[in-house]
């Protein structure tokens, strides 16, 4: 922002007149129009109370989602978004933000995430790293080699067993983690390569099928299966119950798809942990997973010629959030989630330097559950039966296909991105945008649970298929999404206590 300079006065009457005239503005000057910041976080006090120590005259307003009765469906400024929107949405409904000097402060991997042809529409907030945690005490304890690959993951593993050690625990308390864990192995096999990518699109856009592209990734995740790194131990049993058992002290590696502490104890104490990447074959495809907890952006509507201070005052806030002391803000001072800039003056958490540098190397890649996220349900759903030898891989490609057709006819239900008035034309619209009500077999389902009081309730699974008149079967998971055009969303489904809950928008 450029600072307005005031020209040398050379009369002392001209200055008396000047400054006489400066007070009187200053009792009658308007006070700037409010910002209407649009957010999922509902304590954003500390935020805003230090923002406005730096820019007083900036006045805020935050609006969480739950505030509004259609999702983000009030009017705001500026938007603190969960995901990634459309490229033809950003590119209509957003300010380009890459002209400003604030964008160059973040880390080329952390902004790439966001670029779209060219231009930044989001600033990333800060990110959590995913892996492979293992046991470093244990490893020092036995004189294990921490294996930097596949290969000699293979050769440790005979070893471990013969000193009466547990190879692994797999957290399978959701079908997403399951899901999860079968991309973040494909992201060391195809899909980031340029072909995993344009696979992908090729995929959503039902062009392709799983069938080709998948086998190679399969055939490697049935090694890991096999060799029981990846296993169904702990199947029907909640998160608290395999991170528990992994603490006791006699497991080698931890699979979860949650960021876990690196000490055995909650105070630090105990066996130390450490977190490696997933392993390609040979290591020189490993990945780490990085998962952005938030992404900012501006409507496009401030570049209106009427809202010029309105736009000023955004720009002050988006500068304020790319400092130090604001991404500290945003993460609640959490440890676990790293900073997107590059400033390197930021001291990383012992734990995490190594991991940095993996990560600027090229040794990270972005979570794939965001753009999978239509199928990701009914194929972790399937990955649980196989990961527990209830299914085989040839039997997952046949799941993915079936998903990715339901998810082509319209049944995964509505986008979920802030309601600007400006419409985006038509023909930037992709095909599988919309907001036509689907209709399936769980419609009697959806309309009951609509009609219902309160903020949510469980059903067991025998009530959800009285309700509905129809089984409950892997097609649940993809006609859920339908249930947002009733105001209401599937929470949680346990299959520990064969339950589904149900939470209102």
């Amino acid at each position: 922002m450029k600072k307005k300079r005031l020209p040398a006065l050379l009369c002392a009457m001209a200055l008396l007149c000047m400054t006489l005239c400066a007070c009187s503005e200053k009792k009658t000057a308007p006070t700037h129009e409010v910002l209407t910041v649009v957010t999922e976080c509902e304590n954003s006090a500390g935020l805003e109370k230090e923002f406005n120590k730096v820019y007083p005259e900036v006045r805020l307003r935050f609006v969480t989602r739950e505030e509004g009765a259609d999702g983000f469906s009030e009017e705001g400024d500026i938007y603190a978004l969960a995901a990634l929107p459309e490229a033809a949405w950003q590119k209509n409904c957003l300010v380009d933000l890459s002209g400003y000097d604030f964008s160059a402060r973040y880390a080329p991997s952390r902004l790439s995430e966001c670029s779209t042809g060219g231009s930044v529409y989001l600033l990333p907030g800060g990110y959590t790293v995913l892996g492979i945690y293992y046991n470093k005490t244990l490893f020092e304890e036995y004189g294990f080699a921490v294996p930097d690959s596949f290969a000699e993951l293979e050769e440790l593993l005979p070893d471990i067993r013969a000193a009466g050690v547990e190879v692994s625990t797999t957290v399978l308390e959701s079908f997403e983690s399951a899901f999860q864990y079968l991309f973040d192995l494909g992201d060391t096999m195809f899909l980031r390569t340029p072909e995993g990518l344009d696979f992908t699109e090729k995929f959503f856009d039902g062009i392709v099928g799983a069938d080709d592209a998948w086998e190679s990734t399969i055939e490697y995740m049935q090694r890991w299966i096999d060799l029981g790194v990846i296993n169904g131990d702990f199947r029907g049993k909640s998160a608290e119950e395999a991170l528990s058992h992994f603490t006791e002290g006699n497991t080698a590696f931890l699979i979860t798809g949650e960021p876990f502490r690196f000490t055995q104890t909650e105070d630090g104490g105990g066996d130390r942990y450490g977190l490696l990447p997933w392993l390609s074959p040979d290591g020189t495809n490993n990945r780490y997973i990085t998962e952005t907890t938030g992404y900012f952006a501006m409507s496009s509507e401030l570049e209106a010629p009427d809202n010029r201070q309105k736009l000023e005052d955004a720009l002050k806030f988006m500068e304020f959030i790319s400092t130090a002391k604001g991404q500290q803000l945003l993460s609640g001072g959490d440890p676990g989630v790293l900073s997107p800039l590059s400033d390197p003056e930021i001291l990383w958490d012992e734990n995490y330097g190594e991991i940095v540098k993996q990560l600027k190397a090229g040794f990270g890649a972005p979570s794939a559950v965001g753009e999978w996220e239509t199928i990701a349900d009914p194929v972790g759903a399937e990955c649980v039966e196989w990961y527990t030898g209830a299914a085989t891989g040839r039997e997952l490609i046949d799941v993915m296909n079936r998903a990715l057709k339901e998810s082509l006819e319209g049944r995964t239900g509505l986008t979920d991105m802030p309601r600007l008035h400006r419409e985006i034309p038509e023909e930037q619209q992709g095909e599988r945008e919309g907001s036509e009500l689907c209709m399936s077999k769980y419609s009697p389902l959806w309309q009951w649970v609509s009609e219902r009081d309160g903020d949510g309730f469980s059903l067991t699974f025998e009530e959800v298929e009285a309700l509905s008149g129809c089984p409950l079967d892997h097609s649940f998971l993809t006609c859920k999404k339908e249930l947002a055009a009733y105001g209401w969303q599937v929470g949680k489904i346990s299959m520990k206590e064969q339950k589904v809950s149900f939470e209102k928008l």
